[in-house]
């Protein structure tokens, strides 16, 4: 991703012409309105460019980061009802116990 970045900036450079730089003392006075524009678009170019590449890096690095919330979630999650099953099946059997007794005291 850097690779592609870094081509794109170099092809789509501000002052770049025929392979060559050319200096600001050989700009026009007539042309400057043209490549003050032309440099606007390059910029905006350059903008949405690093956006996208800032919105996937970012988008990887969110899922990486759910995906290893999930894991420590569920991890969690299991402990808490090996800690709470045993508890809540004795509650229960008890009731069901205290249950048939009292159908069978009728």
């Amino acid at each position: 991703m850097i690779k592609e970045s870094l081509a794109f900036l170099s092809e789509h450079k501000p002052g770049k012409k025929n392979g060559k730089k050319e200096e600001a003392s050989e700009r026009s006075t007539v042309f400057s309105p043209i490549l003050e524009h032309t440099e606007g678009k390059l910029n905006l170019m350059l903008g949405d460019h690093i956006n996208a590449i800032l919105e996937k890096s970012l988008s990887d690095a969110i899922k990486s980061e759910v995906n290893g919330l999930s894991d420590v979630i569920m991890q969690s999650v299991r402990e808490v009802v090996r800690e709470v099953t045993p508890q809540i099946a004795r509650e229960i059997i008890r009731e069901e116990i205290e249950k048939i007794r009292d159908l069978e005291d009728m």
